[in-house]
């Protein structure tokens, strides 16, 4: 169905624009938000007069979309502190709530969750870009930057696969002691038995000897 655009919608149109749309998106989202009316003669002819008053207005939010993106790029690179193990990864992946409390804190401009567009999730330490949209014309790129917060991060021992190998050594050298033990060319249980059998024997003589 096709609806005209009473306000911008983000990867839609802006106001006044006529699009195409699901029927259960505009009943579900567009039209209890006031977002977009049913294109009909009446709600034509009514976007017709308002065209220039809806490009005024348009006009005016576009410059005003450009002074917070600039504010919120002049910010550079935000810095994030996280708990990580000691390969980097992250206890818990940063939230874009998180980030836009960051971005807002830091820039002075209010920015929501739904504004920001992440490339992938940040999960590990390291350097990210982010971005903060505006509008389909105006958006905000910055980098954050996402370090360990725990101190003794650096110092945290052998890690698990250090443990794992040194298990598997110890294990290994075990085996082949007990190996090596199980081929010996004789026993030592053995060897006390033949010395005592020996010993009787001579015994014996010793007493034929007397006789």
């Amino acid at each position: 169905m096709q609806v005209i655009l009473t306000e911008d919608v983000i990867s839609l149109g802006e106001s006044g624009d006529i699009v195409e749309v699901s029927g259960g998106y505009f009943r579900n989202y567009l039209s209890p938000k006031r977002l977009a009316v049913v294109k009909t003669d009446g709600a034509l002819q009514d976007r017709n007069k308002r065209l220039e008053r809806i490009k005024q207005k348009a006009e005016k939010k576009h410059a005003a979309d450009l002074a917070k993106a600039q504010k919120i790029e002049a910010v550079g690179k935000l810095t994030l502190l996280a708990r990580a193990t000691e390969h980097g990864k992250l206890f818990g992946a940063v939230t874009t709530k998180e980030l836009a409390t960051l971005v807002t804190e830091k820039s002075g401009e209010p920015v929501e969750r739904k504004m920001l567009e992440l490339n992938s999730p940040i999960n590990k330490l390291g350097e990210y870009e982010i971005a903060v949209r505006f509008s389909n014309k105006v958006t905000a790129k910055l980098a954050v930057e996402v370090q360990p917060e725990n101190e003794d991060y650096a110092d945290q021992g052998p890690s698990l696969m250090d443990e794992i190998l040194a298990s598997e050594t110890a294990e290994a050298e075990a085996k082949a002691q007990q190996g090596f033990e199980t081929d010996l060319p004789f026993d030592t249980n053995d060897s006390e038995d033949d010395a005592d059998l020996d010993l009787g024997d001579d015994e014996a003589d010793f007493d034929d000897n007397l006789d």
